[in-house]
C-alpha cells in the first residue's frame, strides 16, 4: 500500500484492491485528497459500506453458533 499503484498492473492490482484491501485503506484516501474525484469518493464509500456489511454479517453468523438458547 505504500508504493504508487502504477507500479502494479493487471491481476496484481486487482488483488491489492479487492482481496487485500491495502490499496483501499492506504492509497485511495491519500489519492482522493491529492486529486479529488467524485468517482474516487464513491469507490471509497462503497468499499467502506461493503466492509461494514461483511463485518456485521460475519459477526451475526458467528453469534448464531455461540448464543445460548
Amino acid at each position: 500500500a505504500l508504493y504508487p499503484t502504477h507500479i502494479y498492473s493487471g491481476i496484481l492490482q486487482l488483488v491489492i484492491f479487492t482481496v487485500i484491501p491495502a490499496g483501499i485503506i492506504g492509497y485511495l484516501p491519500v489519492d482522493l485528497i491529492r486529486d479529488f474525484s467524485w468517482l474516487k469518493l464513491l469507490i471509497l464509500l462503497m468499499s467502506a459500506l461493503f466492509c461494514f456489511t461483511a463485518a456485521v454479517f460475519i459477526f451475526y453468523e458467528g453469534l448464531k453458533r455461540y448464543e445460548s438458547g
